[in-house]
Formats: structure tokens, C-alpha cells, sequence
């Protein structure tokens, strides 16, 4: 739209796939609660969350339904599969409620 600062649309959905369309070959690194480092690319993070995205559509949680990640001690917030989760639920346009 004309007049607007931006070209594309801020939401998650569009900024993952901007980050697998220009940045899918660089990597989101970890690090695991046993201290181990695990690396993937935004390109395989993207192809993920979108599995999980159609597997959520196929358990029938449809849009607006709540969809609640539960993140044990110890915390997992920077761990790759809370992030996949995440960015799935966000594309499937759910509410995403994260455990404190």
C-alpha cells in the first residue's frame, strides 16, 4: 500500500518467511539445557514450523482456539523447539499462551 513505511506486513507469519526467503541459510544456534549446542537455519526452523502448523490444522484447533506451550524447568527459552512451536502456532493465527 501506498504511504505506508513498510511494504510488507509486520506480523510473524510474514517475517518468517522474509527470514527463509533472505537469511535461510543462516544459522539459529542454541544452547540445550545439557549444555550442548544445537544449530539449524532459518530455512529448516521455517520447514518445521510449518509441519507442525498443517499438524495442528489436522488435530481441528482452529483459528482463535488457545494453544498453550508448557516450558519445564529448566527453562527452555532460547531452546530451537519452543521457537518452532511457537512460530506454528503464530502462523496458524492461534493465541499462543507460554508457560511463565
Amino acid at each position: 500500500m501506498r504511504g505506508l513505511m513498510m511494504d510488507y506486513q509486520l506480523t510473524l507469519p510474514t517475517i518468517l518467511r522474509r527470514a527463509e526467503q533472505f537469511y535461510g541459510q543462516n544459522q539459529i544456534v542454541s544452547c540445550l539445557p545439557d549444555k550442548s549446542i544445537h544449530r539449524y537455519t532459518y530455512r529448516d526452523m521455517a520447514l518445521r514450523a510449518k509441519k507442525l502448523a498443517v499438524a495442528l490444522k489436522r488435530l481441528g484447533i482452529h483459528k482463535g482456539d488457545r494453544v498453550a506451550i508448557w516450558c519445564p524447568p529448566p527453562r527452555p527459552d532460547g531452546h530451537h523447539i519452543h521457537l518452532i512451536q511457537s512460530f506454528a502456532i503464530w502462523q496458524t493465527a492461534r493465541i499462543n499462551f507460554i508457560d511463565p
